[in-house]
């Protein structure tokens, strides 16, 4: 179960984005299930909307075709892949409109802001306005940081609240050109002989993170690397991770029968997901960089 530095480009974020959490891969693993998260609208990446465009947003990213290298504002343009989008951060406690404080775990799960997950970097006030910049622009260097907070019992019954208390994270849409133009809509992967991608991180936080793909067929349940079982040569390190979509699966906390394989003709956003559980809380502070699509 969001969402950016010059001035003329505007992205707004999709915040409390509708993604699916459990406790597979979370602090207390297996102990999730049953709740996923997510708002009317469908929250399962960014929306690009403002003036957001591939006009002025500084043309095709990176050296090589399979680049996914943002520009100063945040924003992927790679004609030769048709991905166009812009990167966001988003969370629990962030609102649709990406303003902090007013999201699922405080507007529907009717929590305080202490019990609710903790952005502390990018500064989501400026992303609304000013987009979200790389730290470093030759290697799209994008980075996050903040607490998923620990997953309390709900306001309305006894259990746990995955669904109003999912996380934070950071990602981008593959097809959003902007509200102007039509919005957030599918890419077609398999068209482009697209069969997975490959990234770099930093630090990778110590429990709960997923690299999650949204895609139409899913809807909040979001498939993500190694989602089928426990596997943890599918879990993210340190350095340089490839992520094939014959590995993406899940999610784990979704019974298999009832699970709903990724469509790769329509997909909509790619998410680094610090997701939550009910044993502690997640502090976290990454950097993603070097993100390219595997082609056969």
């Amino acid at each position: 179960m969001i969402k950016k530095n010059m001035v003329p480009l505007v992205f707004a974020l999709l915040s409390s984005a509708a993604i699916a959490v459990g406790g597979c891969g979370g602090s207390d693993s297996g102990s999730g299930g049953g709740k996923t998260g997510g708002t009317s609208g469908g929250g399962t990446g960014g929306s690009a909307s403002g003036t957001g465009s591939t006009s002025g947003s500084g043309g095709t990213s990176g050296g090589s075709p399979n680049d996914l290298v943002p520009t100063a504002t945040g924003f992927v343009e790679n004609a030769d892949v048709g991905v166009v989008g812009a990167w966001y951060a988003y969370g629990d406690s962030i609102g649709d409109d990406g303003s902090p404080g007013t999201g699922k775990c405080e507007t529907v799960g009717k929590l305080p802001d202490s019990s609710c997950s903790t952005l502390t970097a990018p500064d989501i006030t400026m992303t609304k306005t000013l987009g979200f910049p790389p730290t470093d622009l030759a290697t799209g260097k994008m980075c996050t940081a903040g607490t998923a907070a620990k997953v309390i019992a709900s306001t309305a019954d006894s259990s746990a609240d995955y669904t109003n208390i999912f996380g934070l994270g950071i990602g981008f849409d593959f097809n959003n050109p902007g509200a102007d133009k039509g919005g957030k809509q599918p890419w077609d992967a398999t068209a482009h002989n697209v069969v997975g991608v490959s990234f770099d991180i930093d630090m990778v936080p110590t429990d709960g993170f997923r690299v999650e793909f949204a895609t139409v067929a899913n809807g909040n349940d979001n498939p993500y690397w190694g989602g089928g079982s426990s596997n943890t040569s599918k879990m993210v390190k340190a350095g340089t991770n490839t992520v094939m979509f014959s590995d993406v699966n899940g999610p784990m906390y979704v019974a298999a029968a009832k699970r709903v394989a990724p469509d790769w003709t329509k997909l909509l956003s790619i998410q680094f997901h610090v997701s939550t559980g009910t044993a502690k809380a997640i502090p976290f502070n990454y950097c993603i960089s070097n993100l390219k699509l595997i082609t056969q």
